[in-house]
């Protein structure tokens, strides 16, 4: 038992040292006010809440970059201002996701060029692609910091691929912008290189038990989920929740990505008698998972997260899809200027309208071009520039970034209805 602990401290003093060298002197950045609340958690899911006020709160202070190079001048001679993009385009199960995302940054690039570029250097993309390899992002985001000398990378949907360039952009000291991957522990590492344009697993797990048990009052709800890390981290936030809301899962299933029949987890869940069910896996699964319930007579509610909001999942579970709920990241049915206005030059663009990983995509390429303009050709500048902001004005609407940079606006329900999804 003492070797034991003396274990635990080790890792615990690793850990710390880590984030320190991580952390910054305060005042390095514009920081806004220190928040109270990690992550717009609602009152009611906040951890021990009712138990008094902890010691201390962890992630409501930005991690503040301890390094040099501020100084350094922009480079003479340049003939373009490179930014990588690192995104699965082949041999993927995520390449429409990744094309999307890709073209949405393309365009982002294109309008930038036009409208004067960065002090007359034009913008170049450098794309990558993302091999969903534990341990390849490593040696591609080398190649992009050293050799291909991006100022910033863009992506990647991959949660596993993006943890491992994560701890690679630390020591090339190379800014990160993610768009895809919703793991809400990427911005919890304490490494100051990374900002999540698109709303996380948290965000959908509050508004899913929200909808779960204060609207359709359901007391008893079974979880399906992948094995992979989307499925592991993802529900974490969602099976806390339910806990908190003294609602705790009788049962979580598993099922492998790629799987077909499901008869065995459905069999379980007949038994279970769970009033409803949430589905933590990818678009084609639900889908199949949902046809197959229909087609033995289950008829409990069902609902997901936003993978399942897509034209896969609408194609496998055909009608049988009817009535599932998503929470999903942004409503791209609103008639707001700016997004009305995306979508006619990228269908102009591409000869088909986007979806949500170009307009992330788009804005998260928007959002290196603004920092980029600002604070010059710097690593160390623009990520200063890129975790300073706390409120971006994208065409997927207001993105609100926390301390750590994470994105917490508000997400919305999608509802399947006639092969096609209404938002509210």
């Amino acid at each position: 038992m003492a070797w034991r602990g003396i274990g635990v401290l080790l890792v615990g003093l690793l850990v710390a040292g880590a984030s320190m060298l991580a952390a910054g002197e305060p005042g390095e950045t514009a920081a806004a006010e220190p928040e109270h609340v990690y992550a717009r958690t609602p009152e009611e899911l906040v951890p021990y809440s009712g138990s008094g006020d902890p010691y201390r709160r962890f992630y409501l202070t930005p991690p503040l970059f301890r390094g040099t190079g501020r100084g350094t001048a922009d480079p003479a001679g340049l003939r373009t201002v490179r930014i990588g993009l690192l995104a699965p385009l082949e041999d993927s199960p995520d390449i429409r996701a990744g094309s999307n995302l890709r073209r949405g940054v393309e365009l982002a690039l294109e309008q930038a060029n036009r409208s004067g570029a960065y002090r007359g250097i034009p913008f170049e993309l450098v794309v990558k692609n993302d091999q969903a390899l534990w341990g390849s992002s490593s040696n591609t985001l080398v190649e992009l910091a050293y050799t291909d000398r991006v100022w910033a990378v863009i992506g990647s949907i991959d949660a596993n691929s993006t943890h491992v360039a994560l701890r690679v952009a630390l020591k090339t000291e190379l800014p990160i912008v993610n768009v895809g991957s919703t793991d809400p522990t990427m911005t919890e590492t304490g490494i100051p290189w990374i900002v999540r344009i698109t709303p996380d697993d948290r965000q959908a797990g509050y508004r899913l038990a929200s909808l779960v048990f204060e609207e359709k009052e359901l007391t008893r709800v079974a979880v399906i989920r992948s094995t992979d890390r989307y499925g592991r981290f993802g529900i974490k936030e969602f099976r806390d929740a339910a806990r908190r809301l003294r609602r705790p899962v009788p049962m979580e299933l598993l099922i492998r990505p790629g799987q077909q029949d499901f008869s065995s987890q459905l069999d379980r869940l007949e038994a279970s008698g769970a009033a409803g069910l949430v589905l933590w896996v990818k678009a084609a699964e639900a889908g199949r998972i949902v046809r197959q319930m229909r087609e033995r007579g289950m008829n409990m509610p069902v609902v997901g997260t936003d993978r399942l909001v897509s034209s896969e999942f609408l194609d496998t579970a055909g009608d049988a899809g009817d009535g599932v709920e998503a929470a999903f990241w942004f409503d791209p049915e609103r008639r707001e200027p700016n997004w009305l206005e995306f979508k006619r030059r990228f269908l102009e663009r591409f000869g088909h309208g986007p979806d949500a990983f170009a307009a992330y995509g788009y804005d998260a390429a928007r959002l290196v071009i603004d920092t980029v303009r600002e604070h010059g050709l710097n690593r160390a500048r623009i990520r200063d520039g890129l975790t300073a902001v706390r409120e971006y004005r994208g065409v997927t609407g207001v993105i609100h970034l926390d301390a750590t940079s994470n994105n917490v606006s508000p997400v919305v329900l999608a509802r399947a209805s006639g092969g096609r999804f209404v938002f509210r």
